[in-house]
């Protein structure tokens, strides 16, 4: 990655995976070459790693996983991962994607916020991963399945490198619609298909987009939107399994990574910025929720 912002596979395929650029490109495919080097890194972007053939171990977030023919794991922002077990051992596929090709400047939060009201698919999807307890989608592709999933990997690297017109929208296609099908092997996911979100719950979470960097909590959420701490509290639970003060907390823990990404900002003036008191307990609330401090994150990106 150079200057924490661009990714260079062998000097073939390169894409801006945070902010504005190409929404998705496949980065590896089974024919790169193994000498090609790779290393743990933290994601800024979602990554999903498709195993044709083959067998490896992947390690996420410190955790070992084997793998086999038609693993795959999608990945979202945030996450650790090393790779690394694969290469050589497996014919492998990873895709890369922007983070707005899902939600509004990437922040999971923005699936309930009012420039949405409704679940889309890939929403849903994003929804499922910040929810579950890995944060992090791992399933078994039958291999009937597989050739399906191939095909829009390939046709998402082919379009990215002829660059034809309506080669985004072809690629915006391929993508939804793999994510698409993702969606359909998570049931628990399939409950909220169609679900409106509750109207409060859309103002409370607009208030936190727009506030988040002033120094608010609960209270000003809750008065808002007209209503008491304690109710609001309940329906933010019951809505998004989320309190505020974890909603409030998250948003601003996205845009530090955001910042810490694209800014030469020092921890002290991130913490600032953001709303917070000082910048030791940026640096807490950082690492509780990324298993490392700015400092440390910000390393890995830019080496």
């Amino acid at each position: 990655m150079k200057n924490g912002r661009k990714w260079s596979i062998s000097g073939r395929l390169e894409m801006q995976a945070y902010g504005s650029g190409a929404l998705a490109n496949v980065c590896w495919t089974p024919q790169t070459p193994t000498s090609t080097k790779v290393k743990p890194h933290v994601h800024t972007f979602y990554e999903l790693v498709f195993v044709e053939t083959g067998t490896g171990s992947h390690v996420i977030n410190r955790a070992t996983v084997t793998v086999a023919p038609g693993y795959l794991a999608l990945l979202p922002p945030g996450i650790r991962h090393d790779p690394r077990g694969l290469v050589g051992n497996a014919k492998l596929w990873i895709l890369i994607f922007n983070a707005h090709a899902l939600s509004t400047d990437g922040w999971p939060g923005g699936i309930y916020t009012d420039s949405d009201n409704s679940l889309g698919a890939a929403q849903l999807l994003v929804h499922h991963l910040y929810r579950s307890p890995d944060h992090y989608l791992g399933l078994r592709i039958a291999r009937a399945d597989r050739p399906g999933i191939i095909k829009h990997l390939r046709e998402i690297a082919q379009e990215n490198a002829v660059a034809r017109i309506g080669s985004q929208q072809l690629v915006a296609s391929h993508l939804n619609i793999l994510l698409v099908d993702l969606l359909r092997r998570v049931p628990e996911a399939e409950q909220l298909n169609g679900r409106s979100v509750n109207r409060v719950v859309s103002r409370a979470m607009t208030y936190i987009d727009l506030n988040y960097k002033h120094k608010i909590g609960l209270t000003d959420i809750a008065r808002s939107v007209g209503r008491s701490p304690a109710h609001l509290t309940h329906l933010l639970r019951l809505h998004t399994g989320m309190s505020a003060v974890a909603w409030l907390c998250d948003r601003r823990l996205w845009e530090a990574k955001n910042l810490l990404l694209t800014s030469r900002l020092s921890i002290g003036e991130i913490a600032a910025t953001l709303g917070y008191a000082n910048a030791r307990h940026f640096s807490t609330m950082f690492r509780r929720r990324y298993g490392d401090s700015p400092l440390r994150w910000r390393s890995q990106l830019q080496h």
